[in-house]
């Protein structure tokens, strides 16, 4: 992980290394710095693996704003994601039963 994120320190458009750092932040429930990658690098967004772990993360934190803003990212991009439509239903579920979440839908 340190070694990912000197790497990344050293050259963020180095996009292997951006990637396994992305895969472990997000093995060990780390949305925030996932995020953090996401600001200083935008063209990362093109990669559907990146969005999709940041809105698994941000999902099961009960973050459903982030979630749902990955997922329609992604969507847009790969509108047949078939792990992010299923993500996206569940989320819409959710919503419907909790109140805080129904005014970004």
């Amino acid at each position: 992980r340190f070694l990912l994120e000197k790497a990344w320190n050293a050259d963020p458009s180095f996009f292997p290394a951006v990637l396994d750092l992305i895969y472990v932040y997000a093995k060990i429930g780390e949305g925030d710095k996932i995020s953090a990658i996401l600001k200083k690098t935008p063209s990362l967004t093109r990669h559907p693996e990146v969005l999709f772990s940041l809105a698994v993360l941000s999902y099961d934190k009960k973050d459903y704003k982030k979630a749902y803003a990955a997922l329609r990212m992604l969507l847009v991009a790969q509108p047949e994601h078939a792990h992010a439509n299923a993500l996206m239903g569940a989320l819409l579920f959710r919503c419907k039963r909790f109140s805080e979440a129904k005014p970004y839908l």
